[in-house]
């Protein structure tokens, strides 16, 4: 064994001998015909340490040679060196050639220098401005890469793309001007800089790459130039402090998890030249409160708007035809409109429970049946259909049919074809389709139609049964609602979507309150039991005012 390592060290120590041609004031070289390049001692032990001055040319054996190049690694993690001088003879710096020079604070690139090689300056730590000059057409992948206290940087306008990762991580960068010379940004260019607070992007730019400016948490606003057609995924993942976002007309497509985390957002503005709107584009977007989805789009993929917390009112185009699974899941969601008389195909989790039972889903005039029957749709209690156009000018009003002594909603059970019932206390039955019910007033009859089901009431003693043959019922107007009339014992209030709403919205949240002229609540807010009927007089136990649950005692 002591022998094998013996040959296979004797054979190494040729190739370290001759890992430069010579040495010549500190700096070691190779040379190529006319030309030298600096290079190191050997990988493992490279010696540069403080100020370094690369010259013109050199002298080696009577020989004259141009120094051009800085080749692979030439100072790799030489931590000691604090600055180069690079001479205006030298055409290009290779890769890794100044890795990990945590120490460098300042280089000089001149002119003549047309490349960067790919993780150049990587790593250098104190590097903390750098000036490119006229000649350099690219940017590198990773030519920067966490340089995390690199302040500034001077794009020159001969440079047309700038590469992979280029300034990723380098956090203390607070602005940047990229010229107009620029036609594409590349995957995750700018991505880190947390310090960046401002971009300025011209409009020669036509692509900007997979999460470019990922977790630049310090930007506040974004403007797209006019030349993108598509906004890649992750685009601007977990910019928490953005707080406004215009697409602009030219984009077709906005990418998945492209405004991920933007938890500052509280608007976005869609042009109508997007089609598709990718996998949680605005996940975890918590302060936005609305979104309006123009005619144009087509999609709306999986988790697009997951745990948008704040948002209450969302519009849809009448061109959407499927949104994904999650799409609207952990979202406070009051008001739904959607303009499609056909049901955009959904999955039955794209929305939850709780939006289920709080929002009101508004729906084109005429389009009940389509709603009502669609596996996706059905279980909505708030179903309305409303004006979506300036045609459409007539209303449907849409009701609960409610126990108003336990706030039991009735809704039609289609496998055994009867009315069922969901106690509020017990959340949506997911078996239950349809909970909205229509009042039909012909020839001075009333009759009580539910919209899912296809078929009329009939109260035979405390039952209420379903019918194909319509059947007139008693309706006696008051301030709770309308009260089905023949009751024994079990009194029933058909109460509207519009009020319910006024109860489903209540937050649980309950309040001890003794004296309830003391809870500055009150004042002026009307007040409502938890069957959502509008009460004079608060009574004892939980009542809901001003749109919460409170305890009177």
């Amino acid at each position: 064994m002591k022998r094998t390592f013996l040959l296979l060290l004797s054979a190494l120590l040729p190739l370290l001998a001759s890992a430069y041609d010579a040495q010549i004031d500190g700096i070691y070289y190779n040379f190529s015909g006319d030309e030298a390049t600096v290079t190191y001692r050997d990988y493992a032990f490279n010696s540069y340490s403080g100020n370094v001055v690369i010259p013109k040319s050199v002298t080696f054996n009577d020989k004259t040679y141009s120094v051009t190049s800085i080749s692979v690694q030439a100072f790799w993690v030489c931590s000691g060196l604090t600055s180069i001088t690079i001479p205006n003879s030298v055409t290009s710096i290779g890769d890794y050639a100044f890795h990990g020079c945590s120490g460098l604070t300042s280089v000089t690139i001149p002119n003549s220098v047309t490349s960067i090689g790919n993780y150049a300056f990587q790593g250098c730590s104190s590097l903390t401005s750098i000036i490119l000059q006229e000649g350099m057409t690219n940017i590198s992948e990773k030519a920067f890469y966490n340089c995390n206290g690199l302040t500034s940087i001077t794009i020159p306008n001969s440079v047309t793309s700038i590469s992979d990762d280029a300034f990723c991580f380098c956090t203390s960068l607070t602005s940047i001007t990229i010229p107009n010379s620029v036609t594409s940004i590349g995957n995750y260019a700018f991505a880190g800089c947390s310090g960046l607070t401002s971009i300025t992007i011209p409009n020669s730019v036509t692509s900007i790459g997979e999460s470019a400016f990922e977790s630049c948490s310090g930007l506040t606003s974004f403007t797209f130039p006019n030349s993108v057609t598509t906004i890649g995924d992750g685009l601007l993942f977990e910019c928490s402090g953005l707080t406004s976002i215009t697409i602009p007309n030219n984009v077709t497509s906005i990418g998945r998890s492209a405004f991920y985390g933007c938890s500052s957002l509280t608007s976005v503005t869609i042009s109508n030249s997007v089609t598709t709107i990718g996998d949680a584009a605005f996940y975890d977007c918590s302060s936005l409160t609305s979104i309006t989805i123009p005619n144009s789009v087509t999609t709306i993929d999986e988790a697009t708007f997951y745990g948008c917390s704040s948002l209450a009112s969302v519009s849809i185009g009448n061109s959407v035809t499927s949104i994904g699974k999650e799409a609207f899941i952990d979202c406070k969601l009051r008001n739904l409109l959607i303009q499609c008389a056909t049901p955009p195909s959904a999955s039955t989790s794209t929305f939850s429970e709780q939006t289920l039972y709080h929002t009101t889903l508004y729906i084109p005039i005429g389009s009940w049946d389509a709603y009502a029957y669609d596996n996706a749709w059905y279980k909505f209690i708030n179903i309305r259909e409303t004006a979506t156009t300036e045609q459409q000018v007539s209303m449907q009003q849409a009701y609960t049919l409610m126990d108003a002594s336990t706030f039991v909603y009735s809704v039609y059970d289609p496998v055994n074809d009867r009315i069922g019932t969901i106690n509020s206390a017990g959340g949506i039955n997911e078996d239950n389709p349809n909970h909205s019910w229509q009042v039909i007033e012909a020839d001075g009859w009333h009759y009580l139609y539910n919209i899912g089901a296809r078929k009329y009431v009939r109260r035979e003693g405390d039952r209420l049964e379903l019918t194909d043959t319509p059947e007139p019922i008693e309706l006696a107007d008051s301030d709770n609602g309308l009260i089905l009339g023949g009751q024994t014992e079990k009194p029933c209030v058909l109460v509207s979507n519009e009020r319910m709403s006024v109860a489903q919205s209540a937050i649980d949240v309950v309040t001890g309150i003794k004296n309830l002229n003391d809870s500055p609540m009150a004042n002026g807010q009307p007040f409502f039991n938890l069957a959502g009927q509008r009460i004079k007089t608060p009574q004892h136990g939980i009542n809901i005012i001003g749109n919460r649950k409170v305890l009177v005692k």
